[in-house]
Formats: structure tokens, sequence, C-alpha cells
């Protein structure tokens, strides 16, 4: 098991592998408390018929909610306008933020969910 795996593993437990819901819910607590807004972020996956392409640099400023279908969702910022959108469709620009390893540990498991 590699480190990702263990950190994820440590966030959801006591929560049985085919309960999504709770999951969830538990990945938006988790990133509620865990991550520091505002940061910088791009569009890794785009919406169909979205106003996001992928490839768009956005400022993430806050999570709005979690869905049963999109996962947590947060408010991003456009030089235009703000945008409610799904985290696992994002990635950290900076890499040495301590949001990059966060937001990539959730993208990971939102896939192989």
């Amino acid at each position: 098991m590699d480190a990702e795996e263990k950190r994820i593993q440590k966030i959801l437990k006591g929560i049985g592998p085919e309960d999504d819901w709770a999951a969830m819910e538990r990945w938006g607590k988790y990133l509620r408390k865990a991550l520091k807004f505002p940061f910088r972020a791009k569009v890794a996956e785009p919406q169909e018929g979205g106003p996001l392409r992928t490839g768009d640099k956005i400022v993430v400023m806050r999570i709005l909610d979690v869905d049963d279908r999109y996962g947590v969702i947060v408010d991003v910022q456009t030089p235009r306008e703000n945008h409610g959108f799904p985290l696992c469709d994002l990635e950290v620009i900076d890499r040495k933020l301590r949001a990059y390893r966060m937001v990539r540990d959730y993208v990971v498991w939102f896939a192989n969910r």
C-alpha cells in the first residue's frame, strides 16, 4: 500500500467501501477543515456544456456543498464570474501547497470509488 492509499484509508476509517454517501460526507467535512482557501487550480476535466474548459485557471474560494453525484462542489472564481464546480475535476496548480496532495487524494478516491 502506498502513502496515498494510506492517507485515503485514514480519512475514510470506519466507512464501508459500499457507503459512497458517508464517504462523500466525510471528504466534505475533512476538506472543509483541512484546506486553506483561496487557492489556485486549473480545470482538469470540463463539464459538458459548462462555461469552463480544460486548462482554464481559476481560484477555489470555498466548499459549497457535497452532492451525491458530483461529490464535493466548490465555489470557483474566474476573472468574470463565480461558478459551482466539482472538486474532482480540478488540479491544484502549486504542487508545493498542502492543498495539492489533499485534492489529489480526493480525486484519486473519487475516480476509483
